[in-house]
């Protein structure tokens, strides 16, 4: 495991921790930040946020970058212990999407 940026996951925690919502990206990098050091919390979390990202409105005319998010979480959610109750639905929700991307795009 790559060394731990120590400032970046108190970053992250104040963030997630504050009064207000914040934006999907930087939720994405927070439990980027976080999975480092609780990755049977964050990393599902990531994955869920990664699915959310590729789906979003502004991407709709970007499948390279759908499809590189939605791969991304699904090789998180894969990596996820059987124990995870979010696993399978996260592997499902992930894989969907690259199908969906792939059959958009011909």
């Amino acid at each position: 495991m790559a060394k731990t940026d120590r400032d970046a996951v108190v970053r992250a925690q104040v963030l997630l921790l504050g009064t207000e919502e914040p934006e999907l990206l930087e939720r994405i990098a927070a439990y980027r930040a976080l999975a480092e050091v609780g990755p049977l919390t964050y990393l599902p979390k990531l994955s869920g946020a990664l699915c959310e990202l590729a789906d979003a409105p502004v991407l709709e005319d970007r499948p390279e970058l759908r499809l590189r998010y939605f791969s991304e979480a699904l090789e998180i959610a894969r990596r996820l212990g059987e124990d995870e109750p979010a696993r399978d639905a996260l592997v499902r929700e992930a894989r969907s999407g690259c199908e969906r991307v792939a059959a958009d795009a011909g």
